[in-house]
């Protein structure tokens, strides 16, 4: 019953996004005949074959700071290593400050 659904869905998506099954296929990297027997109900796709791409994980890996970036401060060391920038402007406005005073 599961297959048969899937199978309409799926022939019913490709066709509304104009693709064939050759173009699905492709997006997928998959035959276009394992895409044929999908929408004709003969299989379903095994979803242990279609894993995350290595350049995905890689790409999670690489970018975990973001987690870090987003949680809450809980002491000023952390507050400047997100911040440590600010202190330039800081510099650079109290030199500008101190050279207008100065004239």
């Amino acid at each position: 019953m599961m297959d048969i659904v899937f199978a309409q869905q799926l022939t019913n998506l490709r066709k509304q996004k104009g693709l064939s099954q050759q173009q699905l296929a492709d997006k997928l990297y998959m035959t276009r005949q394992a895409v044929s027997k999908w929408e004709t109900g003969e299989s379903s796709p095994d979803l242990n074959r279609m894993q995350q791409d290595e350049a995905d994980k890689d790409w999670h890996q690489n970018h975990r700071w973001r987690q870090w970036q987003y949680s809450p401060i809980t002491n000023g060391w952390e507050f400047l290593a997100r911040y440590y920038w600010l202190l330039f402007a800081l510099i650079g406005m109290v030199g500008w400050f101190t050279l207008q005073y100065l004239k």
